[in-house]
């Protein structure tokens, strides 16, 4: 891996590169990332054609377990935020988060 950015190569940019990651997803405040959460659920339902009310009692249909998934995995793998409290903004339990999220990986 390389950045020019970056003097060095390899490891210690790979190692760089995610520190400053991390860094980054520190940095959400909490107020903020209720608010990320709130807006990444919005445009999923959205484009889904799904109700936020559906997604998060926790409902069943396929489409609304499909839009919780990618509501995980934009939340997760964007910004950092855990799977607990995600799963506590859709109405789900932290492990049928990561269920979800293992069956749309699949």
């Amino acid at each position: 891996m390389t950045d020019e950015r970056i003097p060095g190569s390899g490891d210690f940019v790979k190692e760089i590169l995610e520190e400053a990651d991390e860094r980054v997803k520190e940095q959400f405040m909490h107020g903020e990332r209720k608010d990320k959460i709130r807006e990444v659920i919005n445009e999923i339902c959205k484009r889904s054609g799904v109700s936020v009310r559906e997604v998060r009692p926790g409902g069943r249909r396929h489409n609304v377990s499909q839009a919780r998934a990618e509501v995980a995995f934009k939340l997760v793998g964007d910004y950092g935020i855990t799977l607990a409290e995600i799963a506590g903004n859709v109405g789900a339990s932290t492990s049928e988060i990561f269920n979800i999220m293992q069956m749309l990986n699949n």
